[in-house]
């Protein structure tokens, strides 16, 4: 464990030997001294998944967290990690340390309001999709989004206005627009 680099080489041909259990051992061993270390994070975390253990990444990516501070990146795989179990309210409270951090990207209060759909929470679903609506008013997947949703409750008004908006979009290439006509 003193040479983290060793370590991180035999933990990776027992991991080749299939001796995972002792691989984790030994990654285990250098994480404690080197928290910050995202190579060991990310041997760690492919392991525990190989092991299927989802509380272990989970506790991992928190620990990693803690040490190095908030990261996009970590955000997004505790997301998908929280999801995973359907632990939506903590995947919500990641989302929410994302938008704090990042007021002005509208990618995220979409992806939390199709999380809430998946929960069938409709009003804290509009709720984000207002808040990205406000930030980017013609972005493509928002309007479709809400073209679908009002669509299915069969609102067509509604429906039709955001597939207006959804239109307007000049980012949007013309066959994906062509594909909804279809």
């Amino acid at each position: 464990p003193a040479n983290k680099y060793y370590a991180i080489h035999y933990a990776d041909l027992l991991k080749e030997n299939n001796q995972f259990d002792e691989a984790i051992t030994v990654l285990s061993k250098i994480y404690t001294d080197n928290k910050k270390d995202e190579l060991i994070v990310k041997k760690l975390d492919s392991l525990y998944k190989y092991k299927n253990e989802t509380a272990k990444r989970i506790a991992l990516w928190n620990s990693y967290q803690s040490a190095t501070g908030y990261k996009l990146g970590t955000s997004l795989k505790l997301i998908e990690l929280y999801q995973s179990i359907k632990d939506y309210k903590s995947a919500h409270q990641v989302y929410d340390q994302i938008k704090k951090a990042s007021p002005g990207k509208y990618q995220y209060f979409i992806d939390d309001a199709n999380l809430y759909l998946e929960q069938n929470d409709e009003i804290n679903a509009n709720i984000n999709f207002e808040k990205a609506l406000q930030i980017n008013p013609n972005n493509w997947k928002l309007n479709y989004a809400l073209y679908k949703s009002y669509r299915k409750k069969n609102d067509r008004v509604k429906a039709g206005l955001y597939l207006q908006q959804a239109f307007a979009d000049v980012n949007t290439g013309f066959e994906s627009k062509t594909n909804v006509c279809v």
